[in-house]
């Protein structure tokens, strides 16, 4: 299956957001990203969320 590489205006039709939106989304030094964007995003991309709690090595 052929990778998805939409571009941010795309992705920003599929997660009926804003383009500055996403933008902060792909910003990896925003810490204001919710599960809810988060979700939308993959879904958009026809993917599913993970996560996984682990613990802290100390």
């Amino acid at each position: 299956m052929k990778a998805q590489h939409p571009n941010k205006t795309t992705m920003a039709k599929r997660t009926n957001t804003r383009q500055s939106s996403l933008n902060r989304l792909l910003d990896t030094e925003d810490t204001s990203l919710t599960l809810t964007t988060r979700a939308l995003a993959t879904e958009a991309l026809g993917k599913s969320n993970r996560f996984k709690l682990v613990d802290i090595a100390r």
